[in-house]
């Protein structure tokens, strides 16, 4: 059996402003064309379909077209669970109906955890759904006097155990942070305080466990895996490398795990240099088009500096001076510098640096009337 397992595709999401939907569309086109190329039995996506619960209406459209062809155009089951990005209650209305389609979700929190099964030529692999939950709705839903992230998936977990069938592989999906994991700034925190973090040994005796939540693909053990998210959903995750993977199970429960790349559209890169060489680079770069943290090396600021390279680079999202912000032998040297100015010369320096042409001498000499002006009352 042959699935293809993915998840945090955080669909509506906007970087600096910049809607990433049309980038995102085509990252969905090449997962088609994997689950058609590869033979495919089946689609997991393992939580946070869009970036936040109320998700804008094109992102609605993007998922149900991709759905849709998945599903009903190509014949694959999909089994999706609610991650903390997610409204679990938009994502499970009309489960059942969907579920005679092929489209299996876990939305809001149910009063059990039964399997799914995903069946081909006579063999069968259970797939359990855990959504996305609150510890204070599972302790309220289950009676439980503890609130915290691992006793509240114990309990589930505990449930998908007492469900299996003896002999049959069994495959659960969750959205949850496991110890030790990788993390990066765009993944929203699972709760307030406490800690959000649960072992990896909740899931010993699964075959397989599909894990959302985390960006960056990784193994928290042989048989459990985040594939990661769809694209680079911040700048602190420019080192990843995005893809979905690949698990073949066999009868005996042995399994393959193939990571896939997914190449984005547009990337998410950080470049650094010095400003001119950096302009003259921009040219030729075929890549100038993408998403980028530009850091610059000049040891002296430059004048209009992201307006300037946003001319090379149009979608340059943030300009970072790594001599000013790094170096703080280099700061000390200019403070000391300043300090040794008189108040007109550090204003002239100022004004020419910014404006990029000299202080014309009826601005001088009324600046100076003001400096003195200022440094006498502060005598008095």
């Amino acid at each position: 059996m042959r699935f293809l397992h993915t998840s945090d595709l955080h669909l509506g999401k906007i970087l600096h402003n910049t809607s990433l939907l049309d980038i995102q569309a085509k990252a969905l086109a090449q997962i088609t064309d994997i689950l058609r190329d590869r033979d495919i039995d089946g689609l997991i996506i393992a939580g946070d379909l869009y970036d936040r619960s109320i998700p804008p209406e094109d992102a609605v459209t993007l998922l149900n077209s991709f759905l849709d062809k998945v599903c009903r155009g190509m014949g694959i089951p999909t089994f999706i669970i609610a991650g903390n990005h997610d409204s679990g209650e938009r994502l499970g209305f009309a489960a059942s109906l969907l579920s005679g389609n092929g489209l299996h979700m876990a939305g809001p929190l149910q009063e059990s955890v039964t399997p799914f099964q995903l069946e081909k030529g006579g063999e069968i692999v259970d797939i359990f759904l855990i959504p996305f939950a609150n510890p204070r709705l599972v302790a309220h839903k289950f009676g439980l006097d503890t609130i915290s992230h691992e006793s509240a998936l114990e309990t589930l977990i505990s449930q998908a155990n007492a469900n299996r069938t003896e002999g049959r592989p069994a495959v659960v999906v969750a959205h949850c942070f496991v110890s030790g994991g990788e993390s990066s700034d765009s993944e929203r925190t699972l709760s307030v305080g406490g800690s959000e973090e649960v072992p990896a040994s909740l899931f010993a005796g699964f075959e397989y466990t599909a894990l959302g939540h985390l960006h960056a693909p990784q193994n928290r053990g042989d048989r459990i895996r985040y594939s990661g998210s769809l694209l680079k959903y911040s700048f602190s995750e420019v080192n990843h490398h995005k893809g979905v993977s690949i698990v073949d199970i066999a009868p005996d429960g042995q399994i393959e795990i193939e990571h896939i790349a997914i190449e984005p559209a547009r990337d998410l890169r950080e470049i650094k240099g010095k400003f001119d060489q950096l302009m003259r680079d921009g040219v030729t770069d075929p890549h100038a088009e993408d998403f980028l943290r530009i850091c610059l090396t000049d040891e002296q600021s430059i004048p209009n500096a992201m307006a300037r390279l946003q001319t090379i680079y149009p979608n340059a999202l943030e300009l970072n001076d790594v001599v000013v912000r790094d170096s703080e032998a280099g700061a000390g040297k200019e403070i000391a510098a300043i300090e040794q100015q008189t108040p007109m010369e550090a204003f002239t320096e100022f004004y020419e640096k910014v404006y990029e042409r000299p202080l014309e001498e009826e601005s001088r000499k009324y600046m100076a009337e003001i400096i003195e002006e200022a440094m006498s009352e502060d005598q008095l």
